[in-house]
């Protein structure tokens, strides 16, 4: 899996991702790759990894929490 993510001020914002799947229905290469980048960013002391808006199936498996999105 291959991220595209912005840091700012110890916050991590997901911005792009893509991944080389096979298609094997038993293993997901995004959901491990975003689970390991999100631990490694609390290694590295990063204090909130941010998957920004959506509300697909993946984000919410790997959240602790969410914040609403006031679009105007």
């Amino acid at each position: 899996g291959l991220l595209y993510n912005l840091v700012d001020r110890g916050k991590v914002f997901g911005y792009q991702c893509t991944y080389n799947w096979a298609g094997d229905n038993r293993v997901s290469p995004g959901v491990f790759t975003l689970a390991e980048a999100i631990q490694h960013c609390l290694d590295a002391g990063m204090q909130d990894y941010d998957f920004l808006a959506g509300e697909e199936r993946y984000k919410e498996r790997l959240s602790t929490g969410s914040r609403h999105l006031l679009w105007t």
